[in-house]
Formats: structure tokens, C-alpha cells, sequence
């Protein structure tokens, strides 16, 4: 199983940063590490053992949305998402890659919140750009 560090973790001799990737972790120790809140599951990321298991059709969902999350996530300006992060309370490190932290924002489930925290300030740009069409 691949988990996501939710904080400074040394496991297995190795140290990991919050935001790192945790591969191939046993479910005992996954299990241990989430119950600490020292790390979170990865929606949409599989190891090599879970891949053989039977396609569950809610879990096939669930992939197809983080897909489309990650997606739409990886539209925005990075900078901005990085703020709406942090407004949204996600803690990361300053230099997090852009995949690390869309992975982050879907693992907390925020990505709705933080999408919508786009499309309002879209709309709000949409309405005073016709409000000064109008006025010219």
C-alpha cells in the first residue's frame, strides 16, 4: 500500500518529509502509521500486491473521480493552489512538487473545497468585467 506523509516519518531506515510518498508499505505498518495520523492512504494509487485483487466497481469510481480531480487541480496556477492549500488548512512542505500536492489536497479530501474557492473567483471576475462593460 502507498501512503502519504503527513508529517516528518523515519520508517524502515528511510526518512520521509511531509508530502513524500511511502511505497509498498505492509498493511500492518500502513495501519499503524494511519492510526498515528503520521500518514494518510492515496486514493487512486495502488502496490503491485492490491493491483491483483478483483476491480471493485465503488473503488473504479473513486479512481475515475481523483483522475478528474487531478486533472482540473493541475489547470490552476500552481502558486494559487499552493495559498488555497494552505487556506484550507493542508500543511506541506514550501518546496512540494505539483503532484505531491494535488495528491495531498485529494488525500485530505479539500479538492472540492479548494476548486470551488476557483470558481467563485471566476464568477466574481466574470461579473465586475460586465459591470465595467457596462459602465464604459
Amino acid at each position: 500500500m502507498d501512503l502519504y506523509a503527513n508529517q516528518p516519518i523515519k520508517h524502515n531506515g528511510k526518512s520521509y518529509d511531509i508530502g513524500d510518498t511511502l511505497e509498498k508499505v505492509n498493511k500492518e505498518d500502513a495501519e499503524r502509521l494511519i492510526s498515528l495520523r503520521a500518514a494518510s492512504s492515496m486514493p487512486g494509487r495502488e502496490s503491485s500486491e492490491e493491483a491483483n485483487e478483483p476491480n471493485d466497481p465503488v473503488e473504479n469510481v473513486e479512481n475515475n473521480e481523483s483522475k478528474d480531480l487531478k486533472q482540473e487541480l493541475s489547470e490552476l496556477d500552481f502558486s494559487d493552489l499552493k495559498q488555497a492549500a494552505t487556506d484550507h488548512g493542508i500543511e506541506f512542505n514550501a518546496n512540494i512538487g505539483e503532484e505531491k500536492l494535488i495528491d495531498r489536497i485529494i488525500s485530505e479530501e479539500k479538492a472540492e473545497a479548494v476548486l470551488a474557492e476557483f470558481e467563485e473567483a471566476e464568477e466574481v471576475e466574470e461579473v465586475e468585467a460586465e459591470s465595467a462593460d457596462g459602465e464604459s
